[in-house]
């Protein structure tokens, strides 16, 4: 019995994408596209957190200094679209953990 390593899979799984005329990602896509379901994840968990603490979205605007609509963006994972290019820095929203779950260490 012979093994076959990760990046030789990895390599003819390619291969035959290719051939058969399917798209093909390169990893600047993967990672966008990991970017943008972590994204995702974090806005739905910003609004099940405000949901937990029975905060409107207007609260938390108020808490951010922003709008409510902004607050709204977010939690639709429009991250990109909310924060001014000129910022030059992404969002980074820390969540406290939900009341049934401890905090990772």
């Amino acid at each position: 019995m012979s093994s076959v390593g990760w990046e030789e899979t990895k390599r003819k799984a390619r291969e035959r994408r290719v051939a058969a005329g399917l798209p093909v990602r390169t990893a600047e896509e993967k990672q966008a596209a990991m970017d943008r379901l972590a994204a995702e994840v974090r806005a739905y968990q910003l609004a099940e957190a405000r949901g937990d603490q029975a905060l409107t979205q207007c609260d938390v605007a108020l808490a951010m200094r922003a709008s409510p609509p902004r607050v709204s963006a977010i939690e639709h994972g429009e991250v990109d679209r909310t924060v001014p290019a000129a910022a030059g820095t992404p969002l980074r929203l820390h969540l406290p953990p939900p009341a049934d779950r401890e905090e990772p260490r």
